[in-house]
């Protein structure tokens, strides 16, 4: 009996412990309710926060793809998010921006506290945008889970800005231009800047007045000592001529420190070239910096608690046993998606193979066999060497060893694959390695059949060079040609010359009028044939530059001689002048000679009465030759013409004075080889005026 109610009272007990045990159960599921809800509403003020945010808030994963966006995103960009989410942040960026956007995640991914950054976006309407970024990272654990950013668009204030760079009188309607301040500030010869005028708000903002500025330091007294470095840099970038915006901090007089945001753009002396002034003006922009950190603080905040709630959720669901029913949803979402993307591969154009680290096919698309004729299972199981070309599978096996140990997209290599039919295509590999991704576990190659476009690669090349050498051989004949027949015509014209000074004999008027018609024709055929000589030998690459030092009023002195008997047969008045003091330019005095006569000989042909005026003056780093005549001129539509190869003016009235219409193009061609230029002006019956520019040393070669 005292047995049984021993056991009795035992039994009592255990109930009672129960009881407990259920009760302590009710209330922690109570109190798991209550941290729900609240959890629930932290997550509605932060949803409100970022769906009615006017700046477009995003996160990215560690890889740089997009898995949140905020509707601001769809109001700016006019995409929809679905378009964007999931995919990589590079493909919505300019080009020219992804180097600095992916130098910017690095830094972010290695823990580094960015500046605010520019990057242009891809709008629907195929234009960009300018987005100010900022980025800040999300750690749990120890570990970067996401980066969190920011974009504001400022698409309208950089449009701004470049209508202000563009503005001649920036520095007189900059303050109308601006909320807070402008200012500028002088260079001197020696490198310092001297403040010329600021504006009161200035003065407000630091605390100093303008002769304090002027008198101290200039601006530079007031810039914070942590950013000067940085603000030097600039004013460095300012006196080579470019415009420039900064933010920065100042140092007031009372010691406060306040952020500006600065635009400047130097001006230059038209004389000289030289930077002598740099215009400003900014912002204080002091409370929005403020108000980003709160906002970056608030959200790291908030992130945070998110994060906790979560887990405290994660924790009562674990205790609760409501993972199994999430698993099931989680392998129900897995299953849709792996059926989605398996459609998209297999009726991909592309080949899509998913080889293992020794390189062996573990899947390959059905694609294979519509372009190189191998089924599926017919590769799964081997390895992907076996289809390459012997005399490409060294290069390959060393791209593949790179590949497996640089996590992520290989570039593009080609190879030569066999076909199921014996014959080799050529094609182009894009690899991704995922060996560390344990969804995959592989390494993903895309392949595409570029057979025909190679083919027609070589077709191209052939096509080019067979073009090229045909015109070597066309310029080497016309070289040989030009030469052979040189040397008959200074015969002529030296027994010519000979004859019309009576040195056989006097003449007779009849004897000496015909003598002359031959002399003038046959010097014309000679200055034809010497124009196609140097034609041919600047087309052959055979005219070398021989530079050394020249004094143009020698060589003018050298041309009136080496010109006389085409003056005297003009009966025109020769003018030359020549600025005194010209200093020694290093050139080819040869073919600036060429040039020089070319253009005396065309206002010769052209001017029936007048004069023509040589002139030769210092200009620009280099010394200018004008060949000015009182001619027939050129219309103003030929003006785009003369300077090409057989290109005349069309005129009836210049009908019996046409040429080969090379002179002007060997000219150019001349003055290319020198590092010069040409140019023309005129009006037709008012002359002509031809301006050469020769700099003073040759431009150095491209390397």
């Amino acid at each position: 009996m005292q047995d049984v109610d021993k056991t009795k009272a035992q039994l009592l007990q255990e109930v009672a412990t129960l009881h407990q045990q259920l009760a302590k159960l009710s209330a922690s599921e109570s109190e798991h309710k209550q941290a729900k809800e609240a959890l629930r509403e932290s997550e509605e003020k932060y949803r409100s926060l970022v769906e009615t945010a006017r700046d477009v808030i995003f996160t990215l994963s560690t890889d740089g793809t997009i898995t949140s966006l905020n509707p601001a995103f769809e109001a700016i960009t006019r995409w929809s998010r679905a378009e964007w989410l999931g995919k990589h942040f590079a493909r919505i960026l300019h080009p020219d921006d992804l180097p600095l956007a992916m130098e910017f995640l690095q830094r972010a991914l290695q823990g580094e506290t960015l500046p605010i950054f520019e990057l242009r976006v891809v709008s629907r309407s195929g234009g960009y945008l300018i987005g100010e970024f900022t980025a800040t990272l999300q750690i749990q654990s120890g570990k970067v889970i996401s980066i969190l950013g920011i974009a504001r668009d400022i698409t309208g204030r950089k449009r701004m800005e470049e209508a202000l760079r563009q503005s001649e009188a920036r520095y007189r309607t900059v303050s109308d231009l601006v909320s807070d301040y402008a200012y500028a500030v002088r260079i001197e010869p020696d490198g310092r800047g001297v403040v010329e005028w600021v504006t009161e708000a200035f003065s407000r903002i630091t605390g100093f007045t303008v002769r304090e500025l002027a008198a101290g330091g200039g601006l530079a007294r007031v810039i914070h000592p942590a950013d000067l470095p940085r603000v030097c840099q600039r004013l460095r970038v300012l006196f080579s001529g470019q415009q420039g915006i900064s933010e920065h901090r100042i140092l007031t007089k009372s010691g406060e420190v306040r952020w500006l945001r600065d635009y400047s753009c130097p001006e230059r002396d038209p004389a000289q070239g030289r930077v002598v002034r740099v215009v400003g003006a900014g912002q204080d922009i002091t409370d929005r910096k403020e108000a980003e950190e709160a906002l970056r603080k608030a959200y790291d905040e908030l992130e945070l608690r998110v994060q906790e709630r979560t887990a405290e959720l994660a924790a009562a669901n674990a205790a609760l046993q409501a993972e199994i029913a999430e698993r099931k949803r989680a392998e129900e979402a897995l299953r849709h998606s792996e059926e989605h993307f398996r459609l998209l591969i297999e009726n991909a154009l592309d080949i899509i193979i998913l080889l293992n680290g020794d390189g062996t096919v573990r899947y390959q698309s059905p694609s294979a066999e519509r372009v190189l004729g191998h089924k599926p299972e017919e590769a799964i199981g081997k390895s992907g060497f076996e289809f390459i070309h012997p005399d490409d599978l060294p290069h390959v096996i060393d791209a593949f060893t790179d590949t497996i140990q640089k996590p992520g997209i290989t570039p593009p290599i080609e190879m030569r694959v066999q076909h199921r039919d014996g014959s080799w295509h050529v094609i182009e590999t894009l690899g991704n390695n995922l060996l560390n991704n344990p969804a995959v576990a592989g390494i993903i190659i895309n392949i595409r059949d570029i057979t025909e476009r190679k083919h027609m690669e070589r077709e191209l090349l052939q096509a080019k060079e067979a073009a090229e050498a045909a015109n070597r051989a066309k310029s080497e004949f016309l070289a040989s040609m030009s030469h052979e027949l040189r040397t008959p015509l200074t015969v002529i014209l030296g027994y010519t010359s000979l004859l019309l000074e009576q040195t056989f004999g006097n003449l007779e008027a009849e004897q000496a009028d015909p003598l002359r018609r031959i002399d003038r024709n046959a010097q014309e055929l000679l200055d034809l044939i010497t124009a196609v000589l140097d034609l041919s030998r600047l087309e052959a690459g055979r005219l070398p530059v021989e530079v050394r030092e020249v004094r143009i009023p020698k060589l003018l002195e050298e041309l009136q001689a080496e010109t006389q008997g085409l003056r005297e047969r003009a009966s025109l008045e020769f003018v030359w002048q020549v600025e005194g003091e010209l200093p020694p330019i290093y050139t080819d005095p040869g073919k600036v000679k060429v040039v020089v006569k070319n253009l005396i000989g065309n206002a010769v042909k052209f001017t029936t009465a007048g004069s023509i005026t040589v002139d030769a003056h210092s200009r620009s780093g280099g010394v200018e030759i004008n060949v000015t005549d009182t001619g027939i001129g050129i219309p103003q539509e030929a003006l785009a013409l003369i300077f090409e190869p057989f290109r005349q003016v069309d005129a009836s009235s210049t009908s019996h004075l046409r040429g080969t219409g090379l002179g002007l193009y060997i000219v150019k061609r001349l003055l290319e080889l020198l590092g010069g230029a040409v140019m023309v002006e005129s009006a037709v019956g008012r002359g002509s005026t031809f301006r050469v520019w020769i700099p003073r040393e040759p431009a150095p070669p491209d390397c």
